[in-house]
């Protein structure tokens, strides 16, 4: 108001300062998901449609996260960047060993493979797996987990199942209602 700017010259003038355009861009980004997010919800859109938008946030957390350190008022004194630091590579890490590391290393481990499909009932389908030392993949009956088949068509898509057999058995039978 001093200097007579206007607020666009501002904003601009703003993007020019250390970290501001990528947070601005992370802001963006958060904007849009939050839309996209109550247009899932009211649209009943597909778990791997709301799986892929979401991803997006992960940029807009990067982007941000920048700017969050370089001249948030809080974050200047470098023990609570230290700590910003250590809890985003924390988060990265269970991401990486959750998502990837502990998945892969079952697959290859186990060698999971389809036995046979049986639809239980007209809603329910059971989906048996079989692979090597069985005995030693640790599940509980009625464990919730999503399955990734990395089957051409299916490796994209995630699967809500529960597990249906215990521990022991010769096959991992898994659960779920047939979607309609």
């Amino acid at each position: 108001m001093r200097d007579s700017t206007n607020i666009i010259r501002q904003f601009l003038d703003f993007q020019s300062w250390d970290g501001v355009l990528n947070a601005t861009i992370g802001f963006l980004l958060f904007l849009i998901l939050i839309i996209i997010s109550l247009l899932i919800v009211a649209k009943k859109m597909k778990y791997e449609t709301w799986y892929f938008i979401h991803l997006v946030a992960y940029l807009a957390i990067l982007l941000a996260f920048g700017h969050q350190t370089a001249v948030g008022r809080d974050l200047m004194d470098s023990t609570f960047v230290g700590y910003w630091y250590a809890l985003y590579a924390f988060v990265l890490l269970n991401f990486a060993y959750y998502r990837f590391f502990r998945p892969l290393h079952n697959q290859f481990s186990f060698g999971f493979t389809v036995d046979r499909i049986v639809n239980e009932t007209p809603d329910v389908i059971s989906i048996y797996l079989k692979g090597r030392s069985l005995d030693k993949f640790r599940y509980k009956a009625g464990q919730f987990m999503i399955v990734r088949f990395l089957a051409k068509s299916f490796w994209w898509q995630a699967h809500p199942f529960s597990i249906s057999s215990s521990p022991g058995d010769e096959n991992l039978r898994l659960n779920r209602q047939k979607i309609r």
